[in-house]
């Protein structure tokens, strides 16, 4: 009804359209209402408002999911921007998501004010993931289970493109800075393959350990080959090779037990028939029982050494073949390259072989070198006979 000022107090009005401000309206159905403003005082206060800037104030929270569907003008226009009020800077980093060219890729990146960097990317068509994303510093392809560094596109589970470095601080195995396996009955553990003027493989010990070691069997306990770390090489069976060049010596030996504890390098040595299998020194002359000398003497080192472990008694190297320097007595005859030599009266001592019919079984070796007179060291060229 109106009252005597021409308002309605009471009762529904129904009508088609109403002009004006509509102040006085109260219990409207903002459903139905397709035109006009609404006061933000009218808002509920947890409903979110965009300012003149376009920008909304305030903290807001959201509750369940929340879809955005941004327009862009092209593929890789940027879809999502997210910074705290004021400008981009180093203490306030603008990060953004966005689409890139063909549209199949989603990067996020970040923007200081001055510099931007993509952090991150994603080629959902390719299932990879890349750090920073239009780089290849560090890449997973999550189809193949593959991680690459230094490469966009890893060709193995973990592949490298450039130079690694692996540091482990503990001892033993299970602290070995790189440990590879191949539990294949075909497989292989390590591959590696160059094309460089330079090694292959470079092993380094700055300790007193061995360079190398391997092992074989079930449990891969069987120490088979060892380079010690002067340079030794260890084998655990046959070395088999097309030809083998000795640098570090020059005469063939065996290592013999000595009845004579203080034999010196250089000795002549004969069988001692008192102990199977040892060597004494020589002290007669013409005696067929000469063994050979003490490896050793004037820096001649022996450049093979038979010897079997564990079977036969090992001693000092005794030179069976090859050159040697070896003590020798002039005064009873003097000795010139190329004579006979054979033991002397004097101990450990040879002399030239003149008595023709009492040398023969009895010859140590040939001389290579002279002494006219007295006692000392001759190069011998051994050949037991």
């Amino acid at each position: 009804m109106r009252n005597s000022s021409g308002n309605f107090s009471a009762g529904a009005i129904t009508a088609t359209g109403f002009t004006g401000s509509g102040s006085g309206l109260t219990s409207l159905n903002a459903a139905q209402l397709t035109a006009g403003t609404l006061p933000d005082a009218r808002l509920s206060s947890n409903v979110a408002r965009r300012n003149a800037a376009n920008t909304f104030s305030g903290n807001q929270e959201v509750v369940g999911s929340l879809a955005l569907n941004l327009a862009s003008s092209s593929a890789g226009g940027e879809v999502l921007r997210m910074k705290k009020s004021g400008a981009a800077a180093d203490n306030n980093v603008e990060f953004a998501y966005h689409h890139r060219p063909a549209g199949n890729e989603l990067w996020f990146s970040a923007f200081n004010g001055t510099v931007t960097r993509h952090l991150q990317g994603w080629d959902y068509a390719n299932n990879a993931v890349r750090f920073p994303a239009n780089g290849s510093t560090f890449s997973i392809n999550t189809t193949q289970l593959r991680v690459g560094v230094g490469t966009a596109v890893p060709k193995r589970r973990f592949h490298v493109e450039g130079e690694s470095l692996f540091n482990s601080f503990g001892s033993g195995l299970e602290y070995a800075a790189l440990t590879v396996t191949n539990s294949a009955s075909g497989g292989v553990s390590i591959f590696s393959a160059t094309s460089s003027s330079d090694a292959n493989l470079v092993v380094a010990n700055r300790g007193t350990g061995d360079l190398i070691r391997g092992f074989s069997g079930v449990t891969g306990g069987d120490l088979v080959f060892q380079v010690r770390n002067n340079g030794q090489v260890v084998c655990g069976d046959e070395l088999s090779c097309k030809s083998l060049q000795i640098r570090g010596g020059a005469d063939l030996a065996e290592p013999f037990p000595l009845s004579d504890a203080d034999a010196p390098p250089g000795t002549v040595l004969v069988i001692d028939p008192d102990q199977p299998g040892r060597l004494k020194i020589s002290s007669e002359a013409y005696d067929s029982k000469v063994a050979g000398i003490l490896s050793g003497a004037g820096g001649v080192q022996p450049g093979i050494v038979l010897t079997q472990s564990g079977v036969l008694e090992e001693g000092p190297a005794v030179a069976l073949s090859g050159r040697v320097y070896a003590w020798v007595d002039a005064s009873f005859a003097p000795v010139q390259p190329g004579d006979l030599l054979t033991t002397s009266p004097t101990p450990g001592h040879a002399m030239k072989a003149v008595d023709v019919e009492r040398r023969s079984g009895a010859l140590l070796g040939k001389a290579m070198s002279s002494l006219s007179e007295g006692r000392g060291l001759v190069l011998v060229l051994v050949s037991l006979q």
